[in-house]
């Protein structure tokens, strides 16, 4: 199955937005999961970012750098600030959006897709069981909004 096309752009701007803004740092770490970061390194800033907010530190490049691990290949300080400027729009809420709705097409796509179309191809699949993939699928996605701006 080829590879499901997502772009790395919207977790780049919410990192770079969680950078710039106290509150906006605070809002995502308690709305947000690593997991919802496709990128390795996005995940490991992601978790730093969570540690700050965790013990209540500041925003600082060089704190934040104590918190990020030095064995792992992150992208260091000018990653950063590269991060930083692509975070300086208002419209957070549409790249979080964007980033969710990315990490639903690739679950199904990757993970359940596969699955259904094992099941219709099986003269003997049970119907109630191909359903039910059909729903999660639909739960998948739709769970994919989140309502973490209401």
């Amino acid at each position: 199955m080829d590879k499901l096309k997502y772009s790395l752009k919207h977790e780049k701007i919410v990192l770079g937005a969680m950078l710039r803004s106290k509150d906006t740092r605070k809002h995502l770490v308690l709305s947000m999961q690593s997991s919802e970061f496709h990128s390795d390194t996005h995940k490991t800033i992601f978790g730093a970012l969570q540690t700050l907010v965790e013990n209540k530190l500041d925003y600082t490049a060089p704190t934040l750098l104590t918190l990020l691990p030095d064995d792992t290949d992150w992208g260091g300080k000018e990653y950063l600030e590269e991060l930083e400027k692509l975070g300086g729009g208002n419209n957070v809420e549409h790249h979080v959006n964007r980033m969710r709705w990315d990490r639903a097409r690739v679950t199904v796509y990757e993970n359940v897709l596969p699955e259904l179309v094992a099941e219709l191809k099986d003269p003997r699949s049970d119907v109630d069981e191909t359903i039910e993939i059909g729903a999660r699928i639909g739960d998948i996605l739709r769970d994919s909004r989140g309502d973490q701006w209401k």
